[in-house]
């Protein structure tokens, strides 16, 4: 078991959890009563999901690249994924005038990819 793709597996479960709580209160929950309009509100709702399945998707990959050797190449994809997260959390925030703490999930993201890419690379 190679222990740090472990512990980058259980710190996106951790996101994971995040997301689905405090992400439904602060997110979802007042998606769903703003007064947009249906589709609008739908499908802003359904990619809310689908960042959940990603962030899950992260989770299980690095889980399984750390119990199986043959798991390096899905290991990798899901460190480029949590890599590609942390990016694109900092370009939004440089985008908004520096303002990264308004949108802190790359602080979430940047451990994942860093533990899971020492995990790699020791692999």
């Amino acid at each position: 078991m190679n222990m740090w793709l472990a512990s980058a597996s259980l710190g996106s479960l951790g996101i994971a959890v995040l997301h689905v709580i405090a992400g439904g209160r602060i997110a979802a929950r007042p998606l769903l009563d703003s007064d947009l309009r249906f589709l609008a509100k739908q499908t802003h709702y359904y990619c809310w999901h689908l960042v959940t399945l990603a962030i899950l998707a992260i989770a299980a990959g690095l889980g399984y690249a750390a119990a199986f050797a043959d798991g390096v190449d899905v290991g990798w994809f899901a460190v480029l994924l949590a890599a590609a997260f942390t990016v694109w959390s900092l370009a939004l925030g440089a985008m908004r005038g520096g303002k990264f703490v308004a949108l802190p999930q790359w602080a979430l993201f940047a451990p994942v990819a860093a533990l899971g890419l020492i995990g790699l690379l020791n692999a």
